[in-house]
């Protein structure tokens, strides 16, 4: 996944952020302005880096997607 130079996102990168943003709403009880907070933060277990930013390639993506779901079990990070 790579971010077109207008800013916009494909199709592809639309839907996998979409997921991202599920996952991290069922992490927040719900709470979708929480996980939107999350997801544009920076998170020191992601090496400082923001979780929207490091989803941008699919190695990263895969690595917020884990977190995510180790989150959602109670899973120290």
């Amino acid at each position: 996944m790579q971010r077109h130079e207008e800013g916009r996102f494909d199709e592809d990168e639309a839907e996998a952020l979409d997921r991202l943003l599920d996952l991290a709403v069922q992490v927040f009880e719900g709470d979708l302005a929480a996980a939107r907070h999350w997801l544009a933060a920076p998170q020191p277990v992601l090496g400082g880096k923001a979780p929207l930013d490091l989803s941008r390639t699919d190695v990263g993506y895969r690595e917020v997607e884990a977190l995510i779901g180790r989150l959602e079990h109670g899973i120290p990070s």
